[in-house]
């Protein structure tokens, strides 16, 4: 799902200081994070506008096997989000993402469609247990819960020509991420895991639920000169077999890796700006029902201390 595919696996704590603040958000503007917007220590509240976009490039069926996109196809995706946080104690935080997608498609024979509107809404809080800066000789941990909302369209309500005005997965989503962080100046290292439940989704007489999902994220981060840090991941997604009527439906597992890469500048004390690029990798071998896109993002943000 393409909301999945968004959703970030990792973010960074801060250190002391605004510049801090550019240490916790540099991991998501690759479009890789647990929540795509994080507070430093020292500040209140945040908004923020992100735009995303991707395009396909082939597919890794259930066997196994790598397909590149038959010529003539094309699937374009945009995506907008605006962003907002709120610190609601000391160590904890409040994170609000308002999606808007629009998808534009074709394929050999068949005309160009388009359509857009809401994603699914999502929710996330973060409570960091352990800090950077805290007189501790182990990494700092936060704990991170979520919810995504069934606000976009499903694919079982598309009306559109390709079902280019799909927006959304139709179901419910809980989750829930722990984030290790160790820091060396200038580098700071991140390990990240999230597990992910999706409730039933009934159309009809037909009933069906995704299997559990579950990330893994690695990432880098380096602070570099003129107020900029660059990061790179490196994402492990797997999921369960999903199921119809209470029957598993054989080989629908997943398995993909995706890499990022973004760049962060920390205009001023008030102002981040972010941008980078995702892809997943074609690895045959080692994925399953995985779709190859390359996307880039590129985003701002703004703090009140």
């Amino acid at each position: 799902m393409r909301r999945l595919t968004w959703t970030c696996l990792s973010v960074l704590l801060c250190a002391v200081g605004w510049s801090g603040s550019a240490w916790a958000q540099a991991c998501c503007s690759g479009g890789q994070a647990v929540t795509p917007i994080r507070l430093g220590d020292l500040e209140r509240a945040a908004a923020g506008f992100v735009l995303r976009t991707s395009g396909g490039l082939g597919s890794i069926d259930a066997g196994g096997v790598w397909r590149t996109t038959a010529a003539g196809t094309h699937d374009i995706n945009l995506e907008q989000d605006l962003l907002a946080a709120v610190r609601v104690h000391k160590r904890v935080q409040v994170a609000l993402t308002l999606p808007w997608l629009e998808t534009a498609r074709n394929a050999p024979g068949v005309p160009w469609a388009s359509g857009q509107g809401l994603g699914d809404i999502d929710l996330a809080a973060r409570a960091d247990v352990s800090r950077l800066d805290d007189a501790r000789p182990w990494p700092a941990l936060a704990v991170v819960a979520g919810v995504t909302m069934p606000t976009g369209r499903a694919a079982d309500a598309a009306k559109a020509p390709l079902a280019t005005d799909v927006t959304g997965t139709g179901t419910w989503q809980l989750r829930a991420a722990v984030v290790l962080e160790r820091q060396w100046q200038p580098w700071l290292l991140q390990l990240a895991g999230v597990l992910t439940w999706a409730a039933p989704h009934t159309v009809g007489e037909l009933h069906a639920q995704q299997g559990m999902s579950g990330t893994v994220t690695a990432a880098v981060v380096r602070e570099l000169p003129l107020d900029l840090f660059g990061s790179v991941a490196l994402t492990w997604l797997g999921a369960g077999a999903s199921t119809l009527n209470g029957q598993t439906l054989a080989n629908s597992g997943r398995s993909q890796w995706t890499a990022a890469a973004s760049v962060l500048w920390q205009a001023s004390a008030r102002w981040r700006v972010h941008g980078g690029v995702t892809t997943q990798l074609p690895l045959p071998d080692l994925s399953q029902n995985a779709t190859v896109t390359l996307g880039g993002v590129l985003g701002a943000v703004y703090v009140w201390p």
